[in-house]
């Protein structure tokens, strides 16, 4: 997944500075050329992502899928208040009901839209973090003959990383929660529309 592999990146390049700061120039390179490779990864990830999008809307418009009836009726305060502690944890109230809302104004499709554009949007911000990246190499090269020079340069923050870093990851999480909220609302929907009393019965017996 994107999000676990930016993290690898970001343990990554903390190890190259717990290399750096021992002295072992070698070994913090290595650790660096590593975070560079999956932040790579990562993208290339992303792009996964948005590829998988246009696969299913592409096959939304041949099955000319209109939407799941039930979505002009849905109640977003109604099934925040059913969905969250339990199947929902630890929610985000202004997210969720922004994507409540949505699916009930547009129904599924033109949300699954918005999603894949909110993913698009997350590629903005792998420049910067690669930059950073790329730079931050750069200076740690220069500074073969001592690498704590180069940990003393990053923790001053002369070099980007970690807010480039947090601005990528957190525009990653936040288009990822809608996705997760999105799918939540729409397998309500869905159960609903079967007659399973809702995502919050999935497992009970049916009658």
């Amino acid at each position: 997944m994107t999000l676990e592999t930016l993290l690898a990146a970001n343990t990554a390049y903390e190890e190259a500075i717990i290399a750096a700061f021992n002295g072992s120039y070698d070994e913090a390179l290595s650790h660096h050329n590593q975070s560079l490779d999956l932040a790579a990864t990562a993208k290339q990830r992303l792009r996964d992502i948005d590829a998988a999008y246009t696969m299913m809307l592409e096959d939304i418009a041949i099955e000319k899928y209109p939407g799941n009836p039930l979505a002009p009726k849905l109640e977003p305060d109604v099934l925040r208040k059913e969905l969250s502690g339990k199947v929902l944890l630890d929610l985000n109230t202004v997210l969720f009901d922004e994507m409540a809302s949505a699916i009930k104004a547009q129904n599924l499709v033109e949300t699954f839209k918005k999603e894949q554009a909110q993913f698009a949007k997350v590629k903005e911000y792998f420049g910067p973090y690669l930059d950073a990246l790329r730079e931050s190499k750069d200076r740690l090269e220069s500074s073969a003959h001592d690498p704590r020079v180069w940990v003393r340069a990053v923790d001053d923050g002369e070099v980007p990383i970690r807010s480039t870093y947090l601005a990528l990851l957190t525009g990653f999480l936040g288009a990822f929660q809608r996705f997760v909220y999105s799918t939540a609302i729409s397998t309500d929907l869905y159960y609903k529309t079967e007659g399973r009393g809702g995502l919050i019965n999935e497992g009970a017996a049916q009658t």
